[in-house]
């Protein structure tokens, strides 16, 4: 066994549903939800959809006192969160999303789960088709015309549409933001269709 492995300052033990278990990680830290599981769109069932199959067996480890944590997950679903007016998610669409985080998070091929965050409900998948990221008014020139609020309408109307709309949602972080803020834009293709 490597000595740099058997450092055992770490080990705790503590209270669990069934007595007393063993752990590497505080109280604090297990209950912190920053498990990568729970914020993935394949987590649990919806209808319509499967549910990840590899989170349904470990779950089965909890009835037998183990605790699994994920730390990485190469079939990762990530949600994407709408508030209405959700607009037209039929087809091909995009979403506009501030700065690039999201350009680097997903790239096509990547399957998303579109989430209502008034509603709190899944109401539909899709899959990444192209990613770009640039300068919020150039995005906005460029891609609004395809956006699921504004597809159909003149591309000039929907460029102004967007950037109105991506200011109302976002002005107290577009102010500290400057005046040519980064966005990410995402055009997906519904699952669903």
């Amino acid at each position: 066994m490597d000595k740099a492995h058997v450092n055992m300052r770490r080990l705790k033990r503590i209270p669990a549903e069934n007595g007393l278990t063993f752990t590497l990680e505080t109280r604090q830290e297990q209950l912190k939800d920053n498990l990568l599981c729970n914020y993935c769109g394949w987590k649990e069932k919806v209808e319509g959809y499967d549910s990840c199959k590899k989170y349904q067996k470990l779950k089965r480890f909890g009835t037998q006192g183990l605790g699994v944590v994920i730390r990485s997950c190469n079939i990762y679903q990530p949600i994407l969160t709408f508030r209405p007016p959700l607009g037209q998610y039929e087809g091909s669409f995009n979403t506009f999303r501030l700065g690039e985080a999201w350009y680097n998070r997903v790239s096509p091929g990547v399957i998303c789960t579109l989430y209502n965050t008034v509603s709190g409900e899944v109401f539909g998948k899709a899959q990444v088709t192209e990613t770009y990221h640039g300068d919020l008014g150039e995005m906005c020139e460029d891609h609004a015309h395809n956006n699921h609020l504004f597809i159909g309408e003149d591309e000039k109307k929907s460029a102004d549409k967007m950037l109105h709309a991506i200011k109302q949602a976002y002005g107290h972080i577009l102010d500290k933001k400057g005046k040519n803020p980064m966005c990410s834009v995402i055009y997906l293709e519904n699952l669903g269709d």
